[in-house]
């Protein structure tokens, strides 16, 4: 063989199968009609036996908190804030409060709060909770003793029912978050079998993390006040008794700000909904599906099974590839 010929081989041979290919589906591209038709119904079937799932979304923006505790001071006093180290104080904690409030509505914290609050891992785990005896369903079938069964040689835990561990890796699977950067709003998604529930999840959810985010700020702003109260009588020079004092009016108007406020940490720009129309299946997934099952069957009928089970009424007989297209091996074996 020549290099030539060792050099024009991957590319030709290539070409001879994609050449076989082409041919084969001109000859049986009218099997692709009873194959879509199977398909159709495989997929309507597959439909129809899932449960749908609904979305509710909403928007919720940060709340703008005006704790500007320097600029309420006077130049002199914030120089010695800053010296003191108080102007740090001041400062601590104030960490971006959506950033915060995103990565709260997914961790452990939530879903520890969630889980103890009654009835919502009854409502969220409703396929595996009994409403007629208020018990959650017993495991005792052959079904789930095999699945237990199998948990434990593979050193997995046995739950008679759901916990909080179930319900925060529900809330990692099902819980959307998209933050825009740009004008700081954050849309929340809840995925769920039921429209209604759906959106009264995603209430409390909301509700629980700016109880969460606010029970934080109440106890860093406590800590504040209890600090600079502490210092006050140990301060002998009159200005700098008189900048503390107005630090620590600051943190007490703060502390009334958290109390009073309906929401402290996110308002809600776009209450939860969810529409009735299911997010799945959505009819451009049906057919999508449909497509790629029919064309997957197709193809892979017309590549693996002979040439005598393919419909004998669309099949005909193999034409002989052209020179140009054969291969220099089947050429040499020729």
């Amino acid at each position: 063989m020549t290099e030539i010929d060792k050099a024009d081989e991957p590319d030709s041979d290539l070409l001879y199968y994609i050449d076989f290919f082409v041919q084969k589906a001109k000859r049986h591209y009218l099997l692709l009609l009873p194959i879509t038709a199977l398909s159709a119904i495989v997929i309507l079937i597959y439909v129809n036996i899932t449960t749908p799932r609904y979305t509710a979304v909403a928007v919720v923006a940060p709340v703008q908190k005006a704790e500007g505790a320097m600029g309420a001071l006077s130049s002199a006093a914030g120089q010695l804030m800053s010296q003191t180290g108080l102007g740090n104080l001041m400062t601590a904690g104030q960490d971006d409060t959506i950033d915060q409030f995103s990565r709260l509505l997914q961790s452990y914290r939530l879903a520890s709060v969630l889980a103890q609050k009654d009835g919502f891992l009854q409502v969220i785990f409703a396929d595996k909770w009994d409403a007629q005896t208020h018990h959650w369903k017993s495991r005792d079938d052959a079904f789930h003793l095999t699945i237990d069964g199998m948990k434990r040689l593979l050193r997995l835990p046995v739950k008679p029912a759901p916990d909080v561990d179930d319900l925060y890796d529900f809330l990692t699977k099902n819980l959307t978050i998209v933050t825009s950067k740009e004008n700081d709003l954050v849309e929340v998604d809840l995925n769920y079998t039921d429209p209604a529930t759906a959106q009264h999840m995603l209430e409390y959810i909301l509700w629980d993390a700016d109880l969460l985010l606010r029970e934080n700020k109440r106890r860093d702003v406590a800590a504040r006040i209890a600090y600079l109260k502490g210092v006050i009588p140990t301060i002998t020079q009159e200005y700098q008794r008189e900048a503390t004092i107005g630090l620590l009016s600051i943190q007490e108007q703060s502390m009334m700000t958290i109390a009073a406020d309906a929401r402290f940490a996110t308002a809600v720009v776009e209450k939860p909904h969810a529409s009735i129309r299911p997010t799945w299946p959505s009819p451009t997934a049906v057919v999508v599906l449909i497509l790629l099952l029919s064309v997957g069957l197709w193809t892979l009928a017309i590549l693996v099974l002979p040439e005598s089970n393919l419909l004998p009424k669309y099949s005909g007989r193999v034409p002989r590839l052209s020179s140009a297209t054969t291969s220099p091996r089947a050429r040499r074996m020729a």
